[in-house]
């Protein structure tokens, strides 16, 4: 739970190709608390760290979701702060 407040672990327990919401959801369920969508969205845009999957998306609501794949060569992230600090 302490190393999700400063990096990106839980993208690795998502499959190969996966959506923002599924992402967010991930890391609520392992912060046990609601993190706000657009903050989230950048602090995870500006990392850098994921690539669009062009042409693929997930139709679950009225809108389809992009799906996205952690870049080549990524195996760790930290971030310059806490989840806490930017996000809540």
């Amino acid at each position: 739970r302490s190393k999700t407040e400063y990096s990106a672990l839980p993208v690795h327990l998502l499959p190969e190709r996966f959506t923002f919401p599924e992402l967010q959801r991930i890391y609520e369920i392992i912060l046990g608390r609601p993190i706000d969508k657009s903050a989230f969205r950048r602090r995870i845009s500006d990392a850098s760290i994921l690539v669009k999957v062009k042409g693929e998306f997930q139709s679950k609501g009225a809108r389809p979701a992009q799906r996205y794949r952690l870049k080549s060569g990524i195996r760790q992230h930290f971030f310059p702060r806490t989840i806490t600090s930017g996000i809540c």
